[in-house]
């Protein structure tokens, strides 16, 4: 929001001041905003500790920067801020419907099939380092498996955990 002048003299906009908190609204995305999307932690957690307005930014999409610092993995700390920055950030939905929680499900689920993806690639990489060069059988093998109900198991655990943390933010922003 630019000032009002009129000769010498600047008017503030208090009508925009005074908008409630979750309104945050300015012209052009935050610096926190681009911290963020560059995942550069250690300065973002320096900027929302100095501008926490900024932690209310709401991209025009409907996303808020709580929602991208959780997809974009940032550490625990980080976010414990954001929250209490913008606790309201914690029940808010993006364009898709998503909410904080579902975003940390969706990320780890991401993350599960990058694994699993990679697990695939080591197997056929170590069939071939041992002479193996039939063709990888589209059906899955025992060892696999057992391999991606290991890797489900894991996945299930991470996001029974990213459920704890995030209750816990959420009483902890909550006061309770």
């Amino acid at each position: 929001l630019l000032p009002l002048t009129c000769g010498n003299v600047s008017l503030r906009n208090f009508a925009a001041e005074s908008a409630p908190p979750s309104s945050y609204n300015p012209a052009y995305p935050p610096i926190l905003f681009d911290l963020v999307l560059r995942s550069d932690w250690k300065s973002a957690l320096k900027r929302v500790s100095s501008h926490p307005i900024e932690a209310r930014y709401r991209h025009p999409r409907g996303y808020t920067l709580l929602h991208c610092a959780v997809e974009y993995g940032a550490p625990v700390e980080m976010i414990d801020k954001m929250a209490k920055a913008h606790p309201e950030a914690l029940y808010m939905k993006d364009w898709q419907g998503r909410s904080i929680a579902d975003v940390a499900i969706d990320n780890d689920t991401k993350v599960f099939l990058e694994k699993l993806s990679q697990s695939q690639d080591d197997l056929q990489q170590t069939q071939q380092e041992e002479g193996k060069t039939e063709e990888v059988d589209p059906n899955l093998s025992s060892s696999q498996m057992k391999l991606i109900s290991k890797q489900l198991l894991d996945i299930e655990t991470s996001c029974h955990r990213l459920r704890i943390q995030l209750d816990a933010l959420v009483d902890k922003v909550e006061g309770k």
